[in-house]
């Protein structure tokens, strides 16, 4: 039990015999109700309001134990200080506030879109910088003001982050004036509010070029991977040539993305430098004796152009269990396809991923059975998806292919066009979205899905 001690400010001066005898009948009424104070844990913060400095008082005892006093307390979230000038909630708030901004700044290079950014700043950003706004707003100095003003002004996101502060302050202000409280908050932030939505900050901001931008972006790198957005949210993890999406229940990733072009596809590395590392919860015991193969999602041959990057796609969060036969033939043959369409397209955007689909059985109904791998309980995928943006050279627009193979052997005479769909049946069984994000980065767009 945690017990914060604030002595009245209308004990008499040098008399705290009341305040005093409050704690010890709090102490004695947790004794007869069997309940033990945590005195270590206990801290006294004494705000004293008279104007001439005198000596601290002596500390107070519970059970035997002299209770620390304190110069600041944090309590619910909101740091409170022995003067009560929400200095060092300000410290805290700026602190955390730009730390959240970090991750926003590398969504935005990535190329996440709008929407999401706007999502992630209100659900991650904004609650840091605004929390326990209606208990300091009112009564914060001008220098702490500024200070909070100023967070995020250095985000590459610009624009978008100002006018997503607009409506946050401004639905806090609404909801504020139900409870009476809106020219109380509202004297508070105004000048912080004029200084951080001026048109000329805005405008500034919109043309400063973003702190990821000035690094180089190698060939096969993450940087631009992300250009037609996240297919989902969950467990984002960046390596040197792709980003993924790990899923801990199937000890397998959900999808990886990666970007291929003729610069990417060759250079100095050498697979036979690689090794399979574990990164997450699946081993290579797991794999051992099971009869699968360590198959990848994101392939080694695509990222010749480091050697960093080529070792990044042996970790265990990029392979899944394939059939040994699908691995070597049919599914080499479309990682080899996705290589040969840079010779006629600028980019290839490549998302790979298992799935996991329902097969009839005799009794008539649909059953998801998929065999699992190892102490762990890897899940063996009853299927693998590759999703192909194309980016037409001469920026007549974007194609996209979509195949789903089974995870088993297939014969290679049958033509990899056979296994041709519909981007939304991958959509539809996977729960991940393509094409709304793709439809944000184009006007033009053709599905090939001729078989």
């Amino acid at each position: 039990m945690t017990l914060l001690l604030l002595p009245h400010a209308s004990s008499q001066i040098g008399d705290d015999r009341e305040y005093r005898g409050l704690i010890q009948d709090f102490a004695d009424w947790c004794l007869r109700n069997n309940l033990q104070i945590n005195a270590g844990k206990t801290k006294e913060l004494v705000v004293d309001f008279r104007r001439r400095s005198h000596s601290p008082p002596a500390p107070v005892s519970i059970q035997g134990t002299d209770i620390d006093t304190v110069k600041s307390y944090k309590y619910l979230g909101v740091h409170l200080n022995d003067n009560l000038d929400w200095s060092d909630n300000t410290n805290a708030l700026v602190k955390k506030g730009n730390s959240r901004l970090f991750l926003l700044r590398r969504l935005r290079s990535f190329g996440v879109q709008g929407p999401l950014l706007r999502t992630f700043y209100d659900s991650v950003v904004a609650s840091a910088i605004f929390y326990g706004i209606v208990c300091w707003a009112s009564s914060i100095t001008d220098r702490d003001r500024r200070r909070n003003g100023q967070t995020g002004h250095s985000d590459s996101s610009g624009q978008l982050l100002h006018v997503r502060r607009e409506q946050l302050i401004a639905g806090s202000m609404k909801r504020l004036g139900r409870t009476g409280a809106t020219l109380l908050f509202g004297a508070g932030l105004g000048a912080s509010v004029t200084r951080l939505l001026s048109a000329r900050g805005v405008e500034e901001e919109a043309e400063r070029p973003g702190v990821l931008s000035t690094f180089p972006v190698s060939p096969g790198g993450s940087g631009l991977v992300m250009k037609y957005g996240f297919p989902s949210l969950a467990n984002i993890k960046t390596r040197e040539s792709y980003v993924t999406s790990y899923d801990p229940r199937t000890r397998t990733a959900s999808w990886v993305i990666e970007k291929l072009n003729t610069a990417s596809l060759s250079g100095p590395s050498d697979r036979k430098y690689c090794d399979f590392k574990e990164d997450d919860r699946a081993t290579n015991s797991d794999y051992r004796g099971s009869g699968f193969d360590r198959g990848h999602l994101a392939a080694a041959a695509n990222h010749k152009w480091s050697q960093k990057a080529m070792e990044d796609t042996f970790y265990l969060s990029n392979i899944a269990p394939q059939n040994s036969t699908l691995n070597q033939k049919a599914w080499n043959n479309l990682e080899k396809l996705c290589r040969s369409l840079t010779k006629r397209y600028l980019n290839v955007y490549v998302c790979t991923g298992p799935l996991y689909l329902p097969r009839q059985e005799a009794d008539g109904k649909l059953y998801v059975r998929y065999q699992v791998l190892g102490q762990n309980h890897v899940a063996v995928p009853t299927h693998f998806f590759k999703v192909l943006i194309l980016e037409q050279a001469d920026g007549r627009g974007l194609e996209l292919r979509s195949y789903v193979l089974p995870n088993e052997p297939i014969d290679e005479k049958v033509p990899l066009e056979r296994f041709l769909v519909p981007i939304e049946t991958i959509e539809r069984a996977s729960g991940l979205l393509f094409v709304p994000n793709i439809m944000k980065r184009t006007t033009s767009l053709q599905a090939i899905t001729d078989r």
